[in-house]
């Protein structure tokens, strides 16, 4: 069975495939190419079994695939992702310099309310009247669901985010410290927040 996610835009009728594009659904062989002889359900499987600490023998009879080494491949890919997020994780603070700085600013991500569930946010109000046009009518106001305020830092190609509660300086301020080397050149939004932790 294919999964196929599909543009919900009026008049848009482009079809993405979950694999498209997506290294761990992929399975790249011995030769550099993306092979993968199974379905994404058999796949899922495999990463449940690989996730409640299973044996990969017995997640290959489990699994029905007891005669290849399909469930050990999966389970090496599995221990790579799970490295990569290790190494991820260890990597050291980072060095801004006047040509290469590290770039910090936040921002809130939070959605429309669907279906109607979800709380309502503060200032956002529903218009007095429904616009008639449908593709006018899909604006930002209105209802919305409860979001995520996230932080980041930006140096080059290296970008780490962090969801926060909140965007204040006891909030922000120790991880700028734990990720930002003393003495970086930094530059931000100047957000009073973190305006302090830049100058010490």
């Amino acid at each position: 069975m294919a999964v196929i996610l599909r543009c919900c835009k009026r008049g848009c009728q482009k079809y993405l495939s979950v694999r498209q594009d997506n290294r761990f659904f992929h399975f790249t062989d011995v030769n550099g190419r993306l092979n993968s002889k199974i379905t994404l359900c058999q796949i899922l499987e495999l990463v449940y079994l690989f996730v409640h600490n299973i044996p990969n023998l017995t997640a290959a009879t489990i699994s029905g695939r007891g005669r290849n080494k399909c469930a050990t491949d999966w389970f090496n890919l599995c221990c790579e992702v799970c490295s990569e997020i290790v190494s991820v994780n260890r990597r050291g603070q980072m060095v801004g310099t006047v040509d290469n700085p590290v770039q910090i600013d936040e921002g809130y991500f939070a959605g429309r309310q669907k279906y109607n569930r979800g709380r309502f946010l503060q200032g956002y109000n529903a218009a007095e009247k429904e616009d008639p046009d449908p593709v006018q009518n899909n604006r930002t106001h209105g209802r919305r669901i409860d979001g995520r305020w996230v932080f980041g830092l930006k140096k080059g190609m290296d970008l780490r985010l962090f969801v926060v509660e909140k965007r204040d300086s006891a909030t922000l301020e120790p991880i700028i410290k734990r990720k930002v080397a003393p003495g970086s050149v930094i530059h931000s939004n100047e957000w009073p927040a973190y305006r302090r932790s830049m100058l010490t």
